[in-house]
């Protein structure tokens, strides 16, 4: 089974994805963690790469992913190159174990036509409409900042934009906000709910907050719905919820439409 390794007392962010009957694990390297849902087992894949490995440490921690269509897709995380995090974005093919690059880099050039290098942003599918959206993450400046490297600074940037990849064309696209929008975050649990038709958002962290007090930070307890068909955003009064978190996990019942959130 997959090594766990730890970076300041904290277990490091990893998303498992699952797809029919097995689940997966990316690490950074060209092994594929499989976890088989009926037996129980762990496995390693090999996959493969035509060009240089995007990730030259094979290490890759506090990324945001989806499946469709059978189709994994990584996008962002820590890659201990630049420290603020990167942007690269890849796709693997579940039946045929070939990644692809899709686009990116961890060099820290600005971008205007797809999101910018970032760390534990929020990543959900919509397989109805060959989508997926990206919210918010953050540029760990601090971690470039101790390291003593370009784009560092003592308080890390909070992302506040909202993307769309469409897979058909592959093209990135900058959402518009509507409705009654989630705040600029990271570390926030998500995910989509097939049977509701939503993408969800719940809690997180921002820590380059404008504030009179002396904490320039805050945790998040709130909950937000988004429906792909309209656009639109709904903030959810709920009577009772779970505490104030961050790097909480999230998953959606396909059949039953509950929706769990677990840890943080």
């Amino acid at each position: 089974m997959p090594n766990i390794r730890t970076q300041y007392g904290f277990s490091v962010s990893r998303l498992v994805r699952h797809w029919g009957s097995k689940a997966y694990l990316f690490d950074g390297t060209k092994k594929l963690w499989q976890f088989d849902m009926e037996t129980e087992k762990w496995n390693s894949l090999k996959t493969t790469f035509g060009r240089t490995w995007p990730y030259p440490k094979n290490d890759l921690t506090s990324y945001f992913s989806g499946i469709i269509d059978g189709k994994l897709y990584i996008f962002g995380g820590a890659d201990d190159i630049t420290k603020l995090g990167c942007n690269t974005f890849m796709e693997l093919d579940l039946a045929t174990l070939k990644w692809e690059h899709t686009s990116g880099t961890s060099a820290n050039v600005p971008c205007t036509r797809e999101p910018n290098l970032r760390t534990l942003a929020s990543m959900w599918a919509v397989p109805s409409q060959k989508k997926l959206y990206l919210f918010g993450g953050s540029a760990t400046r601090s971690a470039a900042y101790q390291s003593r490297l370009a784009g560092g600074d003592p308080e890390d940037y909070t992302y506040e934009d909202f993307w769309s990849f469409d897979i058909p064309s592959r093209k990135w696209c900058r959402e518009r906000w509507r409705g009654n929008f989630v705040c600029p975050r990271t570390e926030m649990a998500s995910d989509y709910n097939p049977v509701l038709g939503r993408g969800i958002v719940y809690g997180g962290y921002n820590a380059s907050m404008d504030s009179a007090t002396h904490f320039g930070f805050a945790f998040y307890g709130d909950t937000f719905l988004f429906d792909p068909e309209t656009k639109t955003w709904q903030h959810v009064i709920a009577k009772g919820f779970p505490s104030y978190r961050a790097l909480a996990s999230m998953i959606s019942d396909p059949d039953t439409g509950i929706t769990y959130l677990y840890g943080g």
